[in-house]
C-alpha cells in the first residue's frame, strides 16, 4: 500500500496550560487529512485432493473464481493525533514522550474486501498498524518555519492459516502558518473583579470596594 495526500490540510496545535491536543483536518465535512493511493494486493489458493471414495468436500461447485489480484486506487483520509504518554491509547511498551500518531489509511466508502472481491485472503480486511514518532512539545509549538516527522511500523498477522506481513513508513511534512487562527480574545471582567482600582479611591474590587455591591458589579 502506499498513498499521499491529495493536497494539504491544515493541523491546529492547542496548547492550554500544561496539557496539549494536536488534531489535523482536511476540510470539507471529512475529518482527517485526504489521502489517494493504491493497494497491490497477490494471493494463490491450493486445491488437495482428499484421499477415499466418497464426494469431494463441498460437493464440487464448479470451478472457482479466477483473481482478482493486483493493484487497486482508493480515496481515503489518514488521522493524526498528539498524545502524551498518560494518553497513550495502545497497550504496552507506552512512549516515554509525546507522539505523533497516525492512523489509517481510512479507504473511505470501500472496504478491503470490496476492492479484492477474488483474491484470496483470509487475513484481516484492515491489518495497518497504528504508528507513532516521538514529538517534542518545543517541536511542536516553536517557531521553525518547517519541520518534518517521521515513523515506520511492522505487523504480523498469522490467522487460520493465512499469514500476513504489513510495513508503513511514513513522512509529515509541516509548515507553520501565522495568522492562520487566533484564540478568541477572554471576555471582559467586571470592574468590581479585574484586579483593577478602576476609580482611583485606593480600594480594589469587592468587597475591598465599597463601591462594589458584588464580584459581577461592573461600577466600581
Amino acid at each position: 500500500m502506499s498513498f499521499k495526500s491529495r493536497k494539504p490540510a491544515t493541523a491546529f496545535a492547542v496548547k492550554v496550560g500544561k496539557t496539549s491536543t494536536f488534531a489535523v483536518f482536511g476540510g470539507g465535512s471529512t475529518s482527517g487529512a485526504r489521502v489517494k493511493g493504491s493497494v497491490t494486493r497477490s494471493g494463490h489458493s491450493e486445491a488437495q485432493v482428499l484421499s477415499g471414495s466418497g464426494p469431494g468436500c463441498g460437493g464440487g461447485g464448479g470451478p472457482a473464481p479466477t483473481p482478482d489480484c493486483g493493484k487497486r486506487a482508493f480515496n481515503g483520509t489518514v488521522d493524526m493525533n498528539w498524545v502524551t504518554p498518560a494518553e497513550w491509547p495502545a497497550g504496552p511498551p507506552v512512549p516515554l514522550v509525546s507522539v505523533l500518531l497516525l492512523e489509517g489509511p481510512d479507504l473511505g466508502s470501500k472496504s478491503m474486501s470490496q476492492l479484492f472481491q477474488d483474491c484470496p485472503s483470509g487475513g484481516p480486511d484492515q491489518i495497518i498498524p497504528t504508528v507513532g514518532s516521538a514529538l517534542s512539545s518545543k517541536k511542536l509549538f516553536g517557531k521553525a518555519k518547517h519541520f518534518t516527522v517521521k515513523g515506520k511500523d511492522t505487523d504480523t498477522t498469522d490467522e487460520n492459516g493465512f499469514h500476513a506481513d504489513t510495513s508503513v513508513h511514513w513522512v509529515a511534512k509541516f509548515t507553520r502558518l501565522k495568522g492562520a487562527f487566533k484564540p478568541p480574545k477572554p471576555p471582559a471582567r467586571p470592574q468590581c473583579s479585574d484586579g483593577l482600582d478602576n476609580n482611583g479611591d485606593g480600594k480594589i474590587d469587592y468587597p475591598q470596594d465599597t463601591g462594589c455591591s458584588s464580584p459581577t458589579d461592573d461600577s466600581e
